[in-house]
């Protein structure tokens, strides 16, 4: 079968959702490998250091089949490596590897089940480093959806009845994040602080 190969978004001038478009590669990838035209895969940033991202597709459609009678791939190991098999060559990813689920609760044993196995995604490091200098060289831009408007955000109300400490910082910066980016995408942004009485 003809392999996918991914868009080459080095020389893109615009901001890239990158978790999506790995989403992207899989679910082609997923519906090329088994005929399934409305899946959709689910890609998530990864809490360990072991990967980037994290796909569990490979499981969700081996527990989806598996008691289907026309179904003959014994365990998502299976079906996780005929999803890479279909993978092209992309300028983001460096790796693809199949996982097992595996318990950190050490009285617990660990998932051997056919149906316990996903696959880790790690992102190519040059291409994060040319994309991000390209960034930082360029900036990026936006295109607004929505018409130019004037927005009052108001944050900040330390009460002043109380002492002041380092926990009022945390609107305050919070308002002025969501300040700068209404006016980076064209707002006419008013800030307010309140004080309560």
């Amino acid at each position: 079968m003809e392999n996918y190969v991914t868009k080459n978004y080095s020389n893109t001038g615009t901001m890239i959702n990158i978790s999506h478009n790995i989403q992207e590669i899989i679910t082609i990838a997923i519906r090329k490998a088994f005929q399934l035209p409305t899946f959709d895969s689910s890609v998530t940033w990864s809490q360990t250091s072991d990967c980037d991202l994290s796909c569990p597709s490979a499981m969700k459609i081996f527990n989806m089949n598996k008691s289907k009678k026309d179904w003959t791939i014994p365990s998502s190991k299976e079906v996780a490596n005929e999803i890479l098999a279909h993978v092209g060559k992309s300028d983001i990813i460096k790796s693809m590897e199949i996982s097992q689920v595996v318990s950190l609760d050490k009285n617990k044993k660990n998932d051997t089940t056919p149906g316990s196995f996903f696959i880790n995604i790690n992102l190519n490091d040059e291409w994060l480093e040319n994309f991000g200098s390209k960034l930082l060289k360029e900036g990026i831009s936006v295109t607004s959806q929505t018409d130019r408007k004037r927005v009052i955000v108001d944050f900040s109300s330390p009460n002043i009845a109380k002492e002041m400490h380092v926990g009022h910082l945390r609107s305050t910066i919070q308002g002025d994040v969501m300040c700068r980016v209404l006016e980076f995408i064209g707002h006419d942004v008013v800030r307010q602080v309140s004080i309560l009485l």
